[in-house]
């Protein structure tokens, strides 16, 4: 995979959907790295994934990006991967709140 190939965008309401489920199997493959747990967001709909996308839920600095390859929507199952960034108001830095990238995209050779 070229790097022309991959954009990085912030992630928006509109990509609620594709976003829950990334997200989700983030927290099923890897739930150690996450401060949440499948069996908790799981129940949620995709309206409260899509607020969350949109900042309701975290700070007025935090966001989360979507890495998308070829033709850069996240709704056509093209997510790489995914990273929220927020800030406790504590701190004048922004720092990770999470990092995933799908396994089949985790080789160089890809």
């Amino acid at each position: 995979m070229s790097a022309s190939a991959i954009e990085i965008r912030r992630l928006r309401a509109a990509d609620g959907a594709a976003y829950r489920e990334i997200r989700l199997e983030a927290l099923s493959l890897s739930p150690e790295a996450f401060g949440s747990a499948f069996e908790t967001e799981s129940v949620h709909p995709v309206g409260w994934f899509a607020r969350r996308l949109e900042g309701e839920q975290h700070s007025a600095r935090g966001f989360f990006i979507g890495a998308l390859r070829n033709d850069f929507t996240l709704a056509t199952g093209c997510a790489v991967g995914i990273a929220g960034v927020d800030d406790d108001g504590a701190h004048s830095a922004l720092g990770f709140a999470e990092i995933f990238f799908r396994q089949h995209n985790r080789s160089r050779d890809n």
